[in-house]
């Protein structure tokens, strides 16, 4: 099966940037959780309540243990999601890689009416992250 360099090139960029995007994303949930372990301590932010210090020992260990353990358990499997997506890639045949990047490559959002630009697409998600960021800089 031979696959024109255009759409093989496409391939492999998709493919890059959802392991890169979700190795980065991994590497940030894993920071935090290490960030509070080797703390000991988290400031919790509950919905309609003042913020208060977890610590490991103490009335509120429960909640930083699962509040770090979730993040640090979710952040490696992510990671591991991510190096493991492209390992998947490498050690495949070379039919079997030419299926999955002619795949990535012609993937298409509907097929009912017109397609959403993707530069548009881009730039709601970029907002969109914007604004959390905002957000979670303002409650902090």
């Amino acid at each position: 099966m031979f696959i024109s360099p255009g759409l093989k090139t496409k391939g492999i960029i998709r493919a890059a940037l959802f392991a890169s995007a979700l190795l980065l994303f991994g590497v940030a949930l894993a920071y935090l959780g290490w960030q509070g372990w080797s703390i000991g301590e988290i400031v919790v932010r509950a919905k309609g309540k003042e913020p208060f210090l977890a610590t490991a020992v103490g009335p509120t260990s429960t909640t930083f243990q699962i509040q770090v353990w979730t993040f640090m358990l979710l952040g490696g499997a992510a990671i591991v999601l991510s190096l493991a997506s492209i390992l998947s890639l490498l050690l495949a045949s070379t039919q079997r890689r030419e299926q999955i990047l002619l795949r990535l490559a012609r993937q298409n959002p509907g097929a009912r009416g017109q397609s959403v630009p993707g530069w548009f697409v881009a730039l709601v998600l970029v907002l969109l992250l914007g604004v959390f960021v905002y957000a979670a800089g303002r409650g902090a």
